[in-house]
């Protein structure tokens, strides 16, 4: 009974569907702004296009077709597969109840999904097989590290474009963007057939935040371990002596926010001490600690393809008694993970003015908390 209730609601919808729905939006939706679509927000505006058809609501149907494919070029990441081929399914409900070709529609949803559940409709529409297509499009191998997906489906080997499909590339790498096209013509875009340098000047799938890169703003965990080696004149007391060259091995948790190309973080930091303690004084008294903390900002530019390079300046403070002041440089050698190995050179500033040369060479571990796109 169930099951009939529901097919009997969705006649009424189709009736509701040849007076004013549009299947799949006009094509001029495309050329609205740019408003970030991560793949949930996308799923959300499918299911609520599919669950409109069941609701005789065809003008919500509409207007939620519209902003779907108005924002597909600002998807960033793949087509969620099963929810694209259900609402592709359910447009071809709606395509035969118009007296219009519902085939493509079906084509292209089970292209998607080839597991699609068509328990709706007619049964000619139910139990329809796509014929075996010609296959008439291929692409040739790309060379930029690319890869090409058809419907949220890695393109392998020849394929067909009946019917509206999204093809998208996908980054080489987690910091290039998404880029999306909507296609219903049949015609491959020259972007998705030749390999290049990614675009920087096409839409921006954040472009609603702000930022000027894809992600336009990750958030990121810092978590690191290092060497850090300094110079500075012995010290001896009869407590204990500072050794004239200390290695220690920092250890630091903060956060790093990346806005477009540039970086910045705030990082707290324990520093145990290998080559003996810190000797310092505290109103005339001299102490000593085989602990070191201290906290750093630093800021500045990523670099090179897939901005795997990082480059800029950190200024903290070094306890016991020290300011700390150094360039950095580094670079990705794991972007999927976001492991970074990083230089660090400057100096310390002590309390009585004096300077010490400062190097350290981390291993950072920062993977993405939360982008622009959505959580990772």
């Amino acid at each position: 009974m169930a099951g009939s209730s529901r097919r009997g609601q969705v006649g009424r919808m189709l009736v509701a569907a040849l007076a004013v729905a549009t299947p799949l939006a006009p094509a001029a939706a495309q050329e609205a702004d740019c408003v970030a679509l991560s793949p949930d927000g996308f799923r959300a505006l499918t299911e609520d296009a599919f669950d409109a058809l069941f609701a005789d609501d065809a003008g919500r149907v509409e207007r939620v077709l519209q902003a779907l494919r108005a924002q597909v070029r600002c998807l960033a990441g793949p087509v969620p597969t099963s929810s694209w081929a259900r609402l592709l399914y359910g447009q071809a409900l709606v395509a035969y109840a118009r007296g219009e070709a519902w085939e493509p529609l079906v084509t292209a949803a089970l292209r998607a999904d080839p597991d699609l559940v068509r328990d709706l409709g007619p049964p000619v529409v139910r139990g329809y097989e796509p014929p075996a297509g010609a296959q008439a499009h291929t692409l040739p191998p790309r060379t930029d590290g690319r890869v090409v997906l058809l419907d949220g489906v890695v393109v392998t080997g020849p394929f067909d474009l009946v019917g509206p499909h999204i093809l998208q590339l996908a980054p080489a790498d987690g910091d290039v963007p998404w880029e999306s096209r909507w296609v219903d013509d049949g015609v491959v875009p020259d972007r998705f057939r030749v390999s290049e340098a990614p675009s920087t000047s096409g839409p921006d799938p954040a472009a609603s935040s702000g930022a000027t890169a894809s992600p336009a703003l990750a958030v990121r965990l810092h978590a690191g371990v290092g060497v850090h080696l300094s110079t500075g004149p012995e010290v001896v007391t009869a407590e204990a002596t500072q050794a004239g060259v200390r290695v220690s091995l920092p250890i630091e948790v903060g956060v790093a926010i990346e806005p477009g190309a540039g970086w910045v973080r705030a990082v707290g930091s324990f520093v145990p001490q290998l080559t003996g303690p810190w000797v310092y004084t505290v109103d005339g008294d001299v102490r000593s600690s085989a602990l070191a903390g201290g906290a750093h900002l630093a800021g500045g530019g990523r670099l090179g393809r897939g901005r795997v390079g990082h480059v800029g300046a950190l200024a903290g403070l070094h306890v016991p008694g020290r300011l700390t002041f150094q360039a950095v440089g580094g670079g990705t050698v794991w972007t999927k993970g976001g492991l970074r190995i990083e230089g660090r050179a400057g100096i310390h500033l002590t309390t009585a003015m004096r300077v010490e040369p400062a190097i350290d060479v981390a291993f950072v571990f920062s993977p993405a908390l939360w982008t622009s796109a959505g959580r990772e």
